[in-house]
């Protein structure tokens, strides 16, 4: 299987992962019963991730992957820990037991294609995992119009 690896930099957002400690690294958790979205720990309305978006809440911003098949499945590896959110002072918002997930992965987003998300100390970095014969052409990636977006020097998207 061929890896193409893409860096995703937020670099105009502290707030993006200013809820926890910045030396922690990147944990995911489910937004929903099904687990088809997910959200990175400490900050839920700033990052969320599903089969077809990433989603910067608080900034506006977003990257969508094109034409990504629907049923595309997320089957996560083993936890390494739980967490509880209580927003509000109404039990039936306080979700308890989460698992938190160093990795997501999106499974056939295109015939043959997977991708992965995970964190890189503070950064979420996000790679498509091609499989022999598949067709890389098909990977789309729909940006914000206001997102400003730049190659680093070592050939790293990023977007801000």
């Amino acid at each position: 299987m061929t890896t193409l690896e893409i860096l995703l930099i937020a670099a105009s957002s502290p707030a993006l992962f200013a809820a926890y400690n910045r030396d922690l690294p990147i944990y995911f958790f489910p937004m929903d019963p099904g687990a088809s979205h997910y959200a990175v720990m400490g900050d839920p309305a700033s990052l969320r991730i599903s089969a077809n978006r990433i989603d910067f809440g608080r900034i506006g911003q977003h990257i969508d992957l094109i034409k990504v098949r629907s049923r595309a499945s997320s089957p996560p590896e083993d936890p390494v820990s739980r967490l509880s959110v209580f927003t509000g002072r109404d039990p039936a918002r306080w979700r308890t037991g989460l698992p938190l997930y160093r990795r997501i992965r999106y499974r056939s987003i295109y015939p043959g294609i997977d991708i992965l998300y995970y964190g890189n100390a503070q950064q979420l970095e996000y790679d498509f995992e091609i499989a022999p014969g598949a067709d890389s052409s098909r990977i789309r990636l729909g940006f914000a119009p206001d997102a400003a977006l730049q190659l680093g020097s070592n050939g790293d998207l990023q977007v801000h």
